[in-house]
């Protein structure tokens, strides 16, 4: 399986000599080996810290966004309440010009 295929590349890069262990390659793995080991003891610690803090910042987020939209529906509904106004004295305007001109006519 992939055990031997990779057992099997691995020779032959070493007895061609294509691939040459030295200093560089123990340091590499001494340093794969630390990374593996601190993921796998501070993993879980650091991304529930992580997604404490990312929990927060979306708190704050949606209360910004819920407060502009409480702002917003509030400005439209006094929006309509100032057209409903407006409409009620451009009808009341149209009255009072179309009295004064039938006066003037009379």
């Amino acid at each position: 399986g992939p055990y031997m295929l990779g057992t099997g590349l691995l020779v032959y890069l070493l007895s061609k000599e294509i691939y040459v262990i030295n200093h560089e390659t123990f340091a590499a793995a001494s340093i794969g080996i630390v990374l593996i080991y601190g993921i796998k003891k501070f993993g879980p610690s650091v991304a529930a810290f992580a997604d404490k803090l990312n929990e927060e910042k979306v708190a704050k987020a949606q209360a910004v966004k819920d407060s502009a939209v409480k702002n917003l529906e509030r400005a439209i509904e006094e929006e309509k309440k100032e057209q409903w106004r407006v409409e009620g004295t451009k009808n009341h305007l149209f009255d009072a010009k179309r009295t004064n001109v039938t006066m003037l006519l009379e």
